[in-house]
């Protein structure tokens, strides 16, 4: 199979020029390499997503729907591993063969993924917060959400949890805030014009 011309990348890996592309599906991400201007086997492999979950909260406090965050990050790197890993495994990119599908390569190469964002653990009196600005999720360091790393402040109960959230929102009263016992479900919702208190 002779690789199109456009949208195609190119890597050298041990002296050898390759072409690569790499596509985001409903079931993952597919990379498909060969050799440029070349009738070889290509190389075709699916990525997981391997995506962080945050529940989206409704005007009741309960988880309405939620988004997902990819972690994987396709580099490069990753790539090249992919290569090396076709050619320790039978792949001929110069022979005219069938593609070579290689349908999880998640176990098979070293995959870079972003930090995956936990919800806490919280023992029977501890709270979790997460802020907003302008309904978008906040790092724990008030930085914009981009599904890496942590968003829980969490606390040891809901008195000490409201206090800490009302003065960050008297500070930058654009921010609002869900204080919630459970990854689906929230105790209080606190805003510059409201507070609105959830039946637990």
């Amino acid at each position: 199979m002779t690789l199109p011309k456009k949208g195609f990348r190119s890597i050298n890996v041990n002296d050898r020029l390759y072409k690569y592309k790499v596509t985001g599906e409903d079931g993952g991400i597919r990379v498909i390499v060969g050799l440029p201007n070349s009738n070889g086997q290509v190389l075709i492999g699916w990525i997981s997503y391997h995506s962080s979950h945050v529940s989206n909260l409704n005007s009741e406090g309960i988880a309405k729907s939620w988004s997902l965050y990819q972690r994987t990050i396709v580099t490069p790197k990753t790539i090249r591993e992919v290569i090396l890993y076709g050619l320790d495994n039978n792949w001929k990119p110069e022979e005219n063969l069938k593609q070579m599908l290689i349908p999880d390569l998640d176990d098979k190469i070293n995959l870079q993924l972003k930090e995956i964002t936990r919800f806490p653990d919280l023992k029977k009196e501890e709270v979790a917060v997460v802020f907003e600005l302008q309904n978008k999720r906040l790092n724990v360091d008030f930085t914009m959400y981009k599904g890496e790393g942590n968003i829980y402040h969490k606390f040891d109960n809901i008195q000490l949890a409201q206090k800490f959230s009302e003065s960050k929102i008297k500070e930058n009263d654009d921010l609002s805030c869900w204080i919630l016992n459970d990854f689906n479900k929230a105790l209080l919702f606190i805003s510059q014009k409201e507070t609105i208190e959830f039946e637990n």
